[in-house]
């Protein structure tokens, strides 16, 4: 940048300037344009800063809720609330005794409150009320008795529902799984809940004492969803002690494996899926860690979708890009909606499908002179082989939402508790979620079933410590 001298006399400021090579209004303009210069530089790295922390927060493989500055829908007219005129009105059903667990009678008061003259019974008000009945915890001293046999010199006695060296007993371990597990809830806030001043370490010591009591039961797991037909897989940010580390979802209709690592690499597919050929399918995103998996792979249009849409925000003032990512995002989308329509039946379904792929093929096939495009069109083209799988079987899922669904909860998780604090309770939630989750879809989402069931069990390992995982885990339901 060029430094103004200190000139006062005017024809000494004309000779230097003229030295310079410049005239007095030219020098000042240079002035200005230098500053403009080392402005706009300092703009442009603001701007490159900018745009790398945009990439990284909205990139296409980021789920649309998670976009910090979403598109503005212009022109869309909001949907009137309520329900269409004419539709038939939803009121409170009627009292089902069946249903009642108690009737409380309120009595009348003892006399009228305007004159004081005693009140004759007229008739009874009904009203249905859903109320909670507080939780209690209990502290129990069992006195067990033993018997002793003078035959052959032995003690008997009959087992108690609780698990070796565990101070909770199994009903409450089995409420605590379900709490921290199913509905994700802070093990440190479940105390709260059943209003107990129980300390949150003797929490951690129980669960971590089950869970390795439950430990083999993973192999059974993994063995199941080895066996699956239809598999999916997906990964997520879970961090232990601060330190990264990642949570995996390997989960079919009725069985789900969790592993909480702290890496990403294909070691912890290989140890879930293993390295034998497998049959069926398994839905991914186009993460190359599943690549070596030996069975058939579909790739996630969902992923694609985003990645199409992307275009028109990589380049907005291009017609035919607009264009190419409007029509294959409306493919993608039919194809993604085709599988759970329910009026299509299968020769319906087949026909459609077929019609689907033969319009994404004719789209990828018409080579872009855009290199954004291109890029696009060259994954469906190099990988022809793990996109069309659902063409051909109804059962295979265009879409990989099923594992992004059994994931969700331990993202909310990972939101309240921050990830794990050791890499022993990593291990605790990799066992217990995954026998939690699978009784719970085994079970067909019944709550009340998977309580009863964890019950049951504990007290069956209570009294067999050594009972195998086949003889307590819930069978895989018929199809």
């Amino acid at each position: 940048m060029l430094i103004e001298p200190q000139v006062t006399n005017d024809k000494l400021s004309e000779e230097y300037f003229s030295s310079k090579g410049y005239c007095y209004g030219c020098y000042e303009k240079q002035i200005k344009i230098d500053k403009l210069t080392e402005e706009l530089s300092s703009v442009k790295s603001r701007l490159t800063a900018l745009e790398k922390k945009s990439a990284w927060i909205e990139n296409p493989h980021v789920p649309s809720f998670k976009e910090v500055f979403p598109e503005a829908q212009k022109n869309k007219e909001k949907k009137k609330a309520g329900a269409l005129k004419g539709h038939a009105g939803k009121t409170r059903k009627p009292i089902d005794y069946n249903e009642i667990d108690r009737i409380q009678t309120i009595a009348m008061p003892e006399k009228c409150p305007d004159c004081g003259d005693k009140l004759d019974l007229r008739t009874y008000e009904k009203r249905r009320v859903i109320d909670t009945v507080e939780r209690r915890v209990e502290n129990i001293v069992y006195e067990v008795a033993k018997g002793h046999c003078k035959q052959c010199h032995k003690n008997h006695k009959k087992p108690i529902p609780v698990l070796p060296k565990l101070l909770l007993g199994n009903q409450l371990l089995s409420e605590i799984l379900i709490l921290a597990y199913l509905d994700h809830i802070p093990v440190s806030k479940i105390p709260n809940i059943f209003n107990s001043k129980i300390n949150p370490s003797t929490l951690f010591k129980n669960i971590h004492g089950l869970a390795k009591l439950l430990e083999p039961s993973l192999d059974v797991l993994k063995n199941d969803i080895r066996q699956a037909h239809y598999r999916h897989a997906d990964e997520t940010g879970w961090k232990t002690a601060g330190k990264n580390g990642y949570a995996w979802i390997f989960c079919s209709k009725d069985t789900a494996v969790f592993q909480f690592e702290e890496t990403r690499s294909a070691s912890v597919v290989r140890s879930v899926l293993g390295e034998k050929k497998l049959p069926g399918y398994l839905m991914v995103d186009r993460y190359n860690g599943y690549n070596k998996v030996k069975c058939q792979l579909q790739y996630c249009y969902a992923h694609l979708l985003r990645e199409v849409l992307s275009l028109k925000k990589e380049i907005p003032l291009d017609e035919d890009v607009r264009l190419f990512s409007s029509q294959f995002a409306h493919i993608l989308g039919e194809a993604m909606k085709l599988q759970q329509n329910p009026d299509l039946d299968d020769l319906k379904y087949y026909e459609s499908a077929k019609d689907l792929k033969q319009q994404i093929e004719t789209m990828v096939l018409n080579r872009s002179k855009h290199a954004s495009v291109l890029r696009i069109q060259e994954i469906f083209r190099d990988n022809a082989e793990r996109l069309y799988h659902w063409v051909g079987d109804r059962n295979v899922c265009s879409h990989n939402n099923f594992a992004e669904r059994t994931l969700r909860g331990t993202v909310i998780a990972r939101k309240i508790s921050y990830g794990s604090q050791t890499a022993k309770g990593r291990q605790s939630r990799s066992v217990l979620m995954s026998i939690v989750y699978t009784a719970h879809q085994r079970f067909g989402r019944d709550r009340e079933k998977l309580t009863q069931w964890l019950k049951a069990t504990l007290d069956q390992l209570a009294a067999n410590s050594k009972l195998e995982p086949e003889d307590y885990l819930p069978p895989i339901p018929d199809p």
